[in-house]
Order: C-alpha cells, then sequence, then structure tokens
C-alpha cells in the first residue's frame, strides 16, 4: 500500500492486530519467527501493514494462519481482516480497469454505429446511381404522327410531335413536364437523402494523474519522557549539531530496519534501506523524509527526540512542519522508470 492509502484507510490493518498481540504476550519478532518459520523480514513487512513487499497472497493467508494460532488470535477473522486489507490495496487498480474497459466498450459501440451508418449509406448511393442509369438510358427521341382529319378541306394532315426525354442528373431534381400532347405520366420525384450525421472521434484517454491530497495537522511531536542516559545511547556525541537556524534530522535504525525516502533544500531525491545499528545525519533549511517501519527507529530533530503518532507502520515527515501544508500525499511520487520527485513538483509540472 502507499504512505497515502495507508494514512487515510479507516479498516482494521492485520499487521496492526498481529503487532499488537505480540507486544501483550511480551514476545519478540524473532521468537514469532521461530516458532512460525517466517523469516523476521516478512513479519516485519507484515506488522508494517507492507503487503507488497511479501510473497503472494496464498503465502501471507499462511503467515496470518500461523502467527493467529500462535498468539491465539481468530484465525478467521484475522484472514477476513486480511482480506480486506487486500481489497482496498487493489480497489484503485479494479476502478482504474473498469474505467478503461467502459472507454474500451464506448469505443466499440462507436465504431459499430458508424459502420452501419457508412453500409446504409452505402446501399442508398448504389440505388440512386442505379436508378440514374436506367433514367440515362432513354430510347432517342420518339416523333408520333397523328393524323388529323379536317373536314372542311377534306384533306389528311401529318403532324410530327418531338417529345424530348427527361434526363435525370445530380444537380436537376426530377420534375413533372408537359411536353406535348398526349402527356406522359409524370416520373416520381424522388426525396433528396440526408448527408449522414459525423460521428465525432473519441477523445483518447487522459493520462491518469495521480490524486494528491494536502498535508494536515500535526506530523511530530517532542518526546519529553526519553531520559538523558537514553538520548546518549541513541545519539552519539559526534553526530550532535550547533544551533544554526537549519534543519537537523538524525536517524538511527535501533530496532530492525527501515526503507526510507528522503530530499533536502530540493536536492537529489535519495533512497534506500537503513539497516539495523546504520545512522543518517540529514540537514537543510528543507527536508522531506517517507519512513517504512518507522517504529524500527529513533528520529531527532536538532538533537531533541521526536514523538510519532500512527496507526501504520509508515510515515510522512516535512521539517520544519510549518511547512507541511505546501506538500502533498503522497510525499513522493514513484515512476516507472524507477525515477522519484516530490509531490509538490509533481503537482507544479501537472497543472
Amino acid at each position: 500500500m502507499s504512505d497515502q492509502q495507508f494514512e487515510e484507510n479507516n479498516s482494521p490493518l492485520i499487521g496492526d492486530i498481529i503487532r499488537q498481540a505480540r507486544e501483550k504476550k511480551n514476545v519478540s519478532v524473532k521468537i514469532v519467527a521461530q516458532h512460525t518459520k517466517i523469516s523476521s523480514t516478512n513479519l516485519e513487512a507484515l506488522e508494517a501493514n507492507d503487503l507488497a513487499s511479501l510473497p503472494n497472497k496464498a503465502y501471507v493467508k499462511g503467515y496470518v494462519k500461523s502467527c493467529a494460532k500462535l498468539l491465539n488470535l481468530n484465525e478467521n477473522d484475522c484472514l477476513n481482516i486480511l482480506q480486506a486489507n487486500y481489497d482496498a490495496l487493489e480497489k484503485p487498480h479494479k476502478l482504474k480497469a473498469e474505467k478503461q474497459q467502459e472507454k474500451i466498450n464506448e469505443v466499440r459501440e462507436g465504431n459499430e454505429l458508424l459502420l452501419k451508418m457508412v453500409g446504409v449509406v452505402a446501399v442508398i448511393v448504389i440505388i440512386v446511381l442505379v436508378m440514374s442509369r436506367q433514367d440515362s438510358s432513354t430510347p432517342e427521341p420518339i416523333k408520333e404522327e397523328v393524323a388529323e382529319t379536317i373536314e372542311e378541306n377534306q384533306t389528311e394532315v401529318e403532324v410530327n410531335v418531338d417529345v424530348t426525354p427527361v434526363v435525370l442528373s445530380d444537380s436537376t431534381p426530377l420534375e413533372e413536364k408537359v411536353v406535348a400532347t398526349p402527356t406522359p405520366a409524370p416520373t416520381p420525384t424522388l426525396a433528396p437523402t440526408p448527408a449522414p450525421t459525423p460521428i465525432a472521434k473519441e477523445k483518447s484517454e487522459e493520462k491518469d494523474k495521480i490524486d494528491l491530497r494536502p498535508i494536515t495537522g500535526t506530523l511530530y511531536d517532542f518526546d519529553r519522557e526519553m531520559s538523558k542516559d537514553q538520548i546518549d545511547e541513541y545519539l552519539p556525541a559526534n553526530f550532535r549539531t550547533s544551533d544554526d537556524g537549519k534543519q537537523h534530522v538524525f536517524i538511527t535504525a535501533s530496532e530492525g530496519e527501515t526503507w526510507l525516502t528522503y530530499q533536502a533544500d530540493g536536492g537529489d531525491i535519495k533512497k534506500f534501506i537503513l539497516r539495523q545499528g546504520q545512522k543518517l545525519l540529514i540537514s537543510g533549511e528543507e527536508v522531506l523524509l517517507f519512513l517504512g517501519n518507522y517504529r524500527a527507529t529513533k528520529i531527532f530533530l536538532n538533537n531533541r527526540p521526536l514523538s510519532i503518532n500512527s496507526r501504520t507502520g509508515v510515515k510522512s515527515l516535512v521539517f520544519p512542519q510549518e511547512k507541511a501544508n505546501e506538500h502533498f500525499y503522497p510525499l513522493f511520487i514513484y515512476k516507472d522508470d524507477g525515477s522519484v520527485m516530490n509531490s509538490k513538483t509533481y503537482k507544479q509540472q501537472n497543472n
């Protein structure tokens, strides 16, 4: 699941349920791994609700069954929650596929209608051409001989009457013409064939855009309960910074590994896994940070420990916090070609 999907999903998360049950029994991930034969890495990903990095669903179902049995959880309830989590993960992809199929169906229906109309027009054109040919093949002018007897002179008079045929053309509609006596039967007038209404071409599908949501609320606070001895343990002296007005973010992977992405002052975006025992110091006027499995870390800002609240194992952070409303969920956009950009830049480029 993405950062945004995790932080805005209101349904129960299977990873949280397993982690809470394990912590309630005061059992470590290592012990659960030994009893269930599941690797610690996969267990940590499961508890972090990182379904995308786990094997296929059949394996994950096996993981959940083993954990439920070991931690005395209801197996069916856990499997139902897991399925709901997968549904939430797959829902955007299903909606996208349905929309694409709808567009394909609309284009197909439009093409079928266009073919039908073209067929009708072709038939009409053929009929008109056949009728035109028949009319244009009328025999040469016929001379009729009309004998009239003039009683007064008792003389036969031959009267020749020329009858000119009416020829059908595209520019001249058929009309009834009286040529001579006797009057020939009128030729029926063909109604003009209406031109087919053009069908608008289907608009090309717009490129999918990522749904960005403004970052609001409090992202972090200072931990006022951490003792001085704990601070000295987690924050070595050589990583302590002076008060120069910048944002100095120190991260130590004290209880496991975490995957993170960060950017300082609009520079290069870096992403990697911080292994257990490794440390990282990021400094700048503005620091953007996204962590997965952040609970495995201790984070300090300008030598002060942070307290972070989240229902899930991932978190987006902006330093200083006052600038958080300038950015969006998801904080970073991961492209298919492997490149990454922050969501603020992405929004500016796509407006």
